[in-house]
């Protein structure tokens, strides 16, 4: 019976880690109405969805200003977290310093576009960079498929 529990948790354990669990504790694969609520917890709001996405806020972080959640065919595939710029802060540095606890140190720094890629399992990646007017600073959980 022991054997059967320890084997029990560390299949959890391992399919635990290979969900790829990110900022905000998110994770691919997760259904939609589950994505959704993790960050509802959270204090964020749903402000608008329509089935293949969903936009939500916390009008009170003072960091972020949208979440958007990709879903295909009902779960959870991508997800893009908009950082506003601080004043006294970098908040560039402070997201970055927060993709390296969860998702470690081995990344690409792209000069050129001055691009951050953390390469993931199942060709996915995580992408962070500046758009182009330095509105916000975008972190992309992507899917490769």
């Amino acid at each position: 019976m022991k054997k059967l529990l320890l084997i029990g948790l560390l299949t959890l354990l391992a399919v635990m880690i290979s969900a790829q669990t990110g900022l905000f504790e998110l994770t691919y694969g997760v259904p939609a109405e589950e994505s959704i609520a993790i960050l509802e917890v959270q204090g964020f709001e749903l402000v608008d969805s329509n089935g293949d996405s969903a936009m939500l806020q916390d009008t009170t972080n003072e960091y972020v200003d949208h979440i958007q959640l990709i879903f295909r065919e009902g779960f959870l595939v991508a997800w893009y977290i908009a950082y506003l710029p601080q004043e006294e802060e970098d908040i560039e540095y402070i997201v970055v310093e927060a993709l390296e606890l969860w998702h470690g140190y081995d990344y690409t720094w792209d000069e050129d576009m001055e691009l951050y890629v953390w390469e993931l399992e199942d060709s996915r990646k995580i992408e962070a960079i500046w758009d182009w007017n330095y509105e916000f600073f975008w972190v992309g959980y992507l899917s490769g498929d």
